[in-house]
């Protein structure tokens, strides 16, 4: 295939683009969490300043979700985004939103000690078996006033679009509970599980 992109990178970076109009404003994070000062040549924040804010241009897992690095089973760097996304715009204007995406509900849960992990999977067309949820292609992950670090589930439907616990970040399902009923988010964000997103390999 020949495949052009009015991005520079591979799926995260577009995921950026999406909903804050750059990749500039990434800071790096341990596995654990704790910030960390990139080197210019990291993968996971390129070219940073003096405070450490750089560039995304490869595929870092986003900071503020449990599910990252394959839920636990890696330790590599983690990105999280400053400055503002779509969906704090949205916020500010009292419009309803939402982004739904396959497999983000928990196949277990988080605990006071444990974080939540995103482990369902589904065969794809080559009937190889694939995890579901992808963090790097969940981007308001990256950003602390849009994620949903535990992957909680909305209190009820009637909080779906709307400020609440699961601060606006669903599984795929809560937009099927929705979309024929006068509950529709004004502006929803669809993304498949990885088996039907129509990405190369997966």
């Amino acid at each position: 295939d020949n495949h052009f992109s009015t991005v520079f990178g591979p799926s995260t970076p577009g995921a950026l683009n999406l909903v804050s109009g750059q990749t500039h404003g990434a800071k790096e994070f341990s596995a654990a969490g704790q910030p960390v000062t990139p080197a210019a040549s990291d993968y996971t924040v390129r070219q940073p300043d003096a405070t450490g804010v750089g560039t995304v241009i490869n595929d870092p897992d986003p900071v503020y979700d449990d599910c990252s690095n394959s839920s636990h089973a890696k330790a590599s760097n983690l990105a999280g985004m400053t400055g503002t996304n779509i969906g704090d715009l949205l916020n500010n204007k009292g419009v309803s939103w939402g982004w739904f995406q396959g497999g983000f509900a928990p196949s277990s849960a988080a605990t006071a000690t444990a974080p939540a992990s995103c482990l369902s999977s589904h065969t794809n067309a080559a009937g190889a078996s694939v995890v579901d949820y992808s963090p790097h292609h969940q981007p308001f992950q990256y950003y602390a006033s849009t994620a949903n670090p535990h992957h909680v589930a909305p209190a009820t439907d009637a909080e779906i679009g709307h400020s609440g616990q699961a601060n606006h970040q669903y599984d795929l399902t809560a937009f099927n509970n929705v979309v024929n009923t006068d509950s529709l988010p004004a502006v929803s964000f669809l993304k498949a599980g990885m088996y039907q997103d129509g990405h190369a390999a997966y």
